[in-house]
């Protein structure tokens, strides 16, 4: 997510927090002046049950169940490697998995996110 579009949803009074990173592309300042709470990275782990974790790489290998909505390109529905751990790990903790891979708009076509 870009500062701007945090931005936007925190116009639209949608609480954006982003974890703090020194190796992403946009840097926590940038998310800061956009109106972004920043935290410690992992703290996804312990976030709100009502909360989306937004991300675009895998995540850490474990056998920790997952409870929250994640959106992110999981590489999981394509028989890449560890599809059926991570896909468990869903199962186990009620959570709910929106590959990236295969996100559609309202006439099914594939999101482009342009």
């Amino acid at each position: 997510m870009t500062p701007t579009a945090a931005a936007s949803l925190i116009d639209a009074g949608i609480s954006v927090i982003i974890e703090r990173s020194d190796t992403r592309a946009y840097t926590d300042s940038d998310y800061a002046s956009a109106g972004c709470s920043l935290v410690a990275a992992g703290s996804w782990e312990s976030a709100p049950m009502h909360a989306y974790i937004l991300g675009l790489k895998e995540l850490p290998e474990s056998t920790q169940p997952l409870h929250h909505r994640h959106i992110y390109f999981a590489h999981a529905f394509k028989g890449q490697t560890g599809w059926k751990e991570i896909l468990m790990r869903f199962q186990w903790g009620g959570g709910a998995l929106y590959d990236l891979e295969y996100l559609v708009d309202s006439a099914g076509e594939p999101e482009r996110g342009d």
